[in-house]
């Protein structure tokens, strides 16, 4: 846990050197979308990279990874999600277009599962946004076998969850 954390402010520390020309839609950022279990010991942290293509839709790639103390079962979801602004204003729909699981327990596995999300963009500075957001995921019920699995490792794995993203535009003004 702590190796990773330590990976994520290194990448913070080594993309805050960006020339300023960068292009603006460019977006580095944490991530955590199960908030919740912090009380019952279980906890998220990931990176995130965004492309805003236009004001009515963004491309991004998250990679979660996520511990449970009491187990000490662990696991990294990586996805791509795209997000719709409707009438490009600050609330988001979104979906994972991919997203893969891959389970660290004592049979290693690879799951899949799809999410869908919505959520709202605050600017709190000129180059940072704080997105809270609410993820369901399995809305269609085809990965039940996959949730449950999940949910026998990482009991606050539910199929409606909080999130949160910061995130830096490292090229805007």
């Amino acid at each position: 846990m702590k190796r990773m954390i330590a990976l994520i402010f290194c990448a913070a520390a080594v993309f805050s050197v960006f020339p300023e020309e960068m292009p603006g839609p460019v977006s580095l950022g944490l991530v955590s979308q199960d908030i919740d279990g912090i009380l019952m010991r279980q906890y998220q942290i990931g990176g995130i990279c965004s492309l805003d293509i236009n004001r009515w839709f963004t491309l991004s790639v998250p990679v979660m990874y996520t511990y449970d103390q009491q187990s000490s079962a662990w696991m990294v979801e990586s996805s791509a999600h795209g997000s719709v602004y409707p009438g490009g204003g600050n609330i988001w729909i979104g979906t994972t277009i991919l997203h893969h699981i891959m389970l660290h327990t004592p049979d290693l596995e690879h799951l899949w599962m799809q999410e869908l999300s919505l959520g709202y963009v605050f600017t709190i500075a000129s180059r940072w946004r704080i997105t809270p957001y609410i993820v369901f995921r399995d809305p269609f019920r085809r990965y039940q076998e996959e949730l449950t699995q999940l949910q026998e490792h990482f009991p606050s794995y539910g199929t409606v969850e909080p999130g949160i993203a910061v995130r830096w535009y490292p090229g805007s003004s």
